[in-house]
This record gives C-alpha cells, sequence and structure tokens, in this order.
C-alpha cells in the first residue's frame, strides 16, 4: 500500500514537471517562431528593396506614370515572399520647395498653414510628422486633409505623369485644364494607370501633347509654360515609397514602408 501511494505520488509530480516543461517548451518554441518570422520578413524586405533598385536602374526611360510605379511585383524567396509596389512622392507636393500661393490651395490649408511652413526655421522639413509642431496654424483635421498631397521627399517638381488632380490644381491650372490632363493619362479606356495610358515623355513635349490631343486655350498654355519654366512640372519621378508587404510559409507576417531615393540610390525612411 505505502509503495502504490508513493507510485502515485510520483507519478503525480512527473505529470506536473511534464506539464510545466512542455508549456516552458511551448512558449519557447513559439517565441523562436516569432524570432525567426520577424528576421525572415526583414530579409524579405530588404531584398524587395534591393529589387526595386535594380528596376529603378535599369529603367532607361525619361518618364514614370503610374501604371509602370503601381505594378505589383512578387518574388518568392524560400520560404518567404515579398510583394510591394511603388508610390511617387513627385506626384505629391514638397513642403520644402512649394511656395506660400501653392501651399495655400492644398486641400485642408489655408494662408495661415502656408505662412506658417515657408518661414518655419524647421525648414527643410525631414519627415512630414514635424508639421504636428503647428498645433495652432494646423490643426490635426487640417493636417491629416492635406496629408495624401504633401512629401518631403522628391526634387520638389510634380511628376505630371502620376499627379492626382487635387495636386495639379494646388499649382495654379484651371480646372478644365486639369481635367484634360487627366483624360489625356486615361488613355481610349480612361482608367489610369493601365497599359494604354498616354504618356507625356519630356517636360517640353508636354505642350504640344496637349495641343495634339485637344485645343488649349492662350492662357492655359501659358500657365504650363509659366510652370515649366519655373521648374515646378516634370514627367519622371526621384524618389518613390515602396509599400512592402512580407509573408512567412504563406502566412502574412509584415509590412514595410520604404522611402528610396533613385536620384541618390538612397533609402530616406525605413518603417515597419
Amino acid at each position: 500500500g505505502s509503495l502504490l501511494v508513493m507510485s502515485v505520488w510520483a507519478l503525480a509530480t512527473f505529470s506536473i514537471l511534464g506539464v510545466g516543461v512542455s508549456r516552458i517548451t511551448s512558449s519557447q518554441l513559439a517565441l523562436a517562431k516569432r524570432v525567426e518570422e520577424r528576421i525572415v520578413s526583414q530579409r524579405a524586405a530588404e531584398a524587395a528593396l534591393l529589387h526595386a533598385m535594380a528596376l529603378r536602374k535599369a529603367d532607361r526611360t525619361a518618364y514614370d506614370t503610374l501604371q509602370e510605379l503601381g505594378t505589383s511585383r512578387q518574388r518568392q524567396l524560400g520560404r518567404a515572399t515579398f510583394g510591394y509596389t511603388m508610390v511617387d512622392e513627385d506626384s505629391r507636393l514638397s513642403v520644402n520647395a512649394a511656395s506660400q500661393a501653392v501651399l495655400a490651395r492644398v486641400p485642408g490649408f489655408d494662408l495661415d498653414a502656408a505662412v506658417a511652413i515657408t518661414t518655419s526655421t524647421l525648414r527643410p522639413f525631414h519627415v512630414i510628422e514635424e508639421l504636428r509642431a503647428f498645433d495652432e496654424e494646423i490643426p490635426q483635421e487640417m493636417l491629416q486633409e492635406a496629408r495624401p498631397f504633401l512629401t518631403v521627399y522628391g526634387s520638389g517638381k510634380v511628376n505630371i505623369n502620376t499627379a492626382p488632380l487635387e495636386v495639379l490644381q494646388t499649382l495654379g491650372l484651371d480646372p478644365d485644364l486639369v481635367e484634360t490632363i487627366l483624360a489625356f493619362r486615361g488613355g481610349d479606356d480612361e482608367e489610369p494607370g493601365t497599359a494604354d495610358d498616354r504618356v507625356f515623355k519630356s517636360a517640353g513635349e508636354i505642350v504640344n501633347a496637349l495641343r495634339s490631343y485637344t485645343g488649349l486655350l492662350v492662357s492655359q498654355e501659358a500657365a504650363l509654360i509659366q510652370l515649366i519654366r519655373q521648374d515646378l512640372l516634370d514627367v519622371r519621378s526621384t524618389a518613390v515609397t515602396l509599400q512592402v508587404e512580407t509573408t512567412f510559409l504563406g502566412k502574412p507576417v509584415s509590412s514595410y514602408t520604404i522611402v528610396l531615393d533613385t536620384a541618390q540610390g538612397k533609402v530616406r525612411r525605413w518603417s515597419e
């Protein structure tokens, strides 16, 4: 009887120890898996960056389009994959280069916001979040509305091939001319970012291309020529944001936002 009781106690003790060890082992394995996923995900994001850099370096055209940059690219890397698209930073307005008049026309902004930005000792800004310092002149809701159209990267010129309606309007172009530009870009299917998109191949060709596409008013031609002479319009991107998604064993792991200065071949920002 004593031996039976001792055996039961020993069995119970070993069972408890076994459960404890099992739990510790499971937690360690889970932690190791998470660490492995994170390391592999970061390596996959780095591979995406290298892929994009090689792609941009091999691009021999003098222009960039929505269709070209917005194409989704994916690669399998053993047990991991990466996928990414590019967003043209030159499709937005540079808060470091735009004038007060231009910034005052940004959706959500007014003259007070434009003056605060252009007269700030923080200019040039390194990240767009620095604009949060202007709480009185630029309330959070105003900044939130304007944010999609602003950048601190790029050349300061707006890419007419990728800029949205709102950005083109801030340059002072009349609504009819902006609609003409967007219709020209949309191609026959009138859908931007597709294979039949029309392209402005150089800044000097913009007026002639639109003139051949449809009639332009003298005032519209003059407005375009003035912007080109002021170096405010271009057809190529000098900085892109990579929106990267990574997976490990078919499971989504992390998303990354990487800003690549293609003119200098440098990473300007990396966030996960």
